[in-house]
């Protein structure tokens, strides 16, 4: 009798096999790839509505701090109610009074048991070490500089270990009325020199991004969330 390995009816039949078994897997690691995709996509999604909402609301606060609370502060010290060289950054910085918002925001979700979220208005040369720049918002900073139509960044970043969202945006450039207090540190009110000693916010120029919204939001936990979805297929 003739052999049946070499039939080659047999023969045909075998590569037919191999070929259905090896397109079914191909199909299913696109099937897999593409769950992955879409849950990746998904959770970064979500996270993006997260920090948009975020900065919608931090920079409703910088509005209204900027244009109805200054203009009555000066007012009133043009008025002589408030002693012209008075200053004081609870009542006339927005940056610290957005950051205090913020961190009393974190303090609820906490709470909540929701991961804070990190928020800086980061700067080269702030008055505040606390606002000083990392190496990424640094080169973020410089980067809405060189590209003054760039109206966003952000990337997935990885700091010890953790993998993060970060959005950066660029905050309003420095203008005339902002040279009140960022300019030459003689000009500045005696006040904000005597709290502020160093060099730290002062001879900014007009024109200049000095300063970057920076936001941060873990994502691990959001992105096992994919993981668990392809294991699942």
């Amino acid at each position: 009798l003739m052999n049946s390995s070499n039939n080659p009816d047999d023969r045909f039949l075998k590569r037919v096999n191999w070929t259905a078994v090896v397109s079914g897997l191909a199909l299913f690691v696109l099937f897999c790839a593409g769950i992955y995709g879409s849950a990746r996509s998904y959770v970064i999604h979500k996270a993006e509505q997260e920090i948009e909402g975020l900065i919608l609301q931090h920079r409703g606060i910088h509005h209204y701090i900027q244009r109805n609370m200054h203009p009555e502060l000066y007012s009133q010290k043009e008025k002589g109610m408030i002693p012209h060289a008075f200053y004081s950054p609870v009542m006339f910085s927005s940056s610290y009074m957005v950051r205090n918002m913020h961190n009393y925001m974190n303090e609820e979700r906490i709470k909540k048991g929701q991961d804070p979220l990190y928020y800086k208005m980061a700067a080269d040369n702030p008055r505040n070490p606390v606002n000083k720049a990392d190496t990424s918002e640094s080169r973020i900073l410089r980067m809405f500089n060189r590209q003054p139509g760039l109206s966003e960044h952000r990337e997935i970043i990885t700091i010890d270990g953790q993998r993060y969202l970060q959005v950066a945006l660029p905050f309003l450039p420095t203008t005339k009325p902002c040279v009140k207090c960022h300019g030459p540190r003689e000009d500045a009110p005696p006040q904000l020199q005597d709290l502020y000693p160093g060099y730290g916010g002062f001879n900014e120029k007009i024109g200049v991004i000095r300063v970057s919204e920076s936001i941060r939001v873990p994502m691990e936990k959001r992105l096992s969330l994919a993981n668990i979805m392809m294991a699942a297929s």
